[in-house]
């Protein structure tokens, strides 16, 4: 169990981060976005992704992290789509923690320095705060943090599948890469050969999950 007290004081010093490397899209009634963060105290699969689209933020949807998941729309929401890849719709929202490489809307111009600072920022300290049974990347970004592969996303799944990669950080955890569940990214998930690999890695996080019973 997470501790109640440092689990709110750290969400609320995200949610309430006004860096000046992040910019904010005006909400729907004017009011700030939430960024998308969560978790709970019973939270035991970290789940870091990469950053919120802009259409996100500008139609608010962040604000639903303040509350639940919203795991029941399946295969719409990308958190649904992440819960029924490791089966577990009915308890998701109890398991998540949902960080990103990124807290903020960004700037453009600016994504990849801006991603490296809030990693810095936030990343080590939830996995430290989650002691996390399961960590899961989404996207060649969340992986890199992890692993600092060279090569493309496919190139880093494949090596870790066949158990030839090691991560760079947190190395006492369990780390499983997956491609993006984004409809962006989905184009190239779903090529056949890429749908193998990805089947694979779902099986191969299921196993892992069904060992911790």
């Amino acid at each position: 169990m997470i501790d109640k007290r440092e689990l709110e004081l750290f969400l609320n010093e995200i949610r309430n981060c006004h860096r000046p490397q992040c910019k904010l899209i005006p909400c729907v009634a004017g009011e700030r976005c939430t960024p998308f963060v969560y978790g709970k105290t019973t939270s035991d699969i970290l789940v870091v992704s990469e950053v919120p689209q802009n259409r996100a933020w500008s139609d608010n949807k962040g604000a639903m992290w303040k509350g639940t998941l919203n795991v029941t729309q399946e295969g719409i929401d990308i958190q649904s789509m992440v819960s029924q890849w490791l089966d577990i719709v009915p308890e998701a929202e109890e398991r998540f923690f949902w960080i990103q490489r990124a807290n903020c809307a960004i700037v453009k111009a600016d994504r990849i320095p801006t991603f490296q600072r809030c990693s810095r920022l936030y990343l080590s300290r939830a996995v430290e705060l989650v002691d996390p049974k399961l960590i899961v990347t989404l996207g060649g970004h969340a992986a890199n943090f992890f692993y600092h592969s060279a090569g493309t996303l496919r190139d880093l799944l494949e090596i870790w599948t066949q158990g030839r990669l090691k991560p760079k950080k947190h190395q006492s955890y369990d780390i499983i890469p997956f491609y993006h569940p984004s409809g962006r990214a989905g184009v190239h998930r779903l090529k056949p050969d890429n749908l193998v690999l990805h089947e694979k890695i779902v099986e191969m996080a299921r196993e892992k999950i069904r060992s911790f019973l």
